[in-house]
């Protein structure tokens, strides 16, 4: 009979150890770039627009101002593009603003913004979505929980 209860402890024992091992790993810096590396410079609101058919845009700046990159995501689309989210360089206009992406090597813009909302094109499609700007959406967004969401797909 103690030869069970021990061989029962010993066994409750190891599986504890298991838990407390697989716990330790699943928190460890390891598994998050966010803890590993200095996160770059956003700003401070995200930006969203959305379109017919509950098609969105969120857009959030990346890197120093003069670097001109932003993260572009993109959700509610039949596309490979849905709730990926892309590193894309920014053009500014005296009348708009433009997210081009590359895409089979090319040059590929995205999305451009104006004063009066957006249009949204996806490669290897002929559809272009019109988009207005939503503060609502914009408001419910987080810049650092998306920075963190991006960093984290990256890896």
């Amino acid at each position: 009979m103690n030869k069970k209860i021990t061989f029962r402890a010993i066994s409750r024992i190891a599986l504890i150890n298991v838990f407390i091992a697989v716990g330790l790993l699943s928190v460890s810096p390891a598994f998050s770039y966010a803890q590993d590396a200095p996160r770059p410079e956003i700003a401070k609101h995200v930006n969203a627009y959305a379109g017919y058919e509950g098609t969105r845009v969120w857009v959030l700046r990346i890197g120093p101002r003069e670097n001109n990159t932003a993260i572009v995501q993109i959700g509610g689309v039949d596309h490979p593009f849905d709730m990926k989210i892309v590193l894309s360089h920014v053009e500014e206009t005296a009348k708009d603003k433009r997210y081009s992406v590359e895409n089979a090597g090319k040059k590929f813009v995205l999305l451009i913004v104006n004063d009066y909302g957006g249009e949204l094109y996806l490669p290897e499609t002929s559809k272009t979505v019109s988009l207005r700007y939503d503060d609502n959406l914009s408001q419910s967004s987080n810049a650092e929980h998306f920075l963190t969401e991006y960093l984290n797909q990256s890896e």
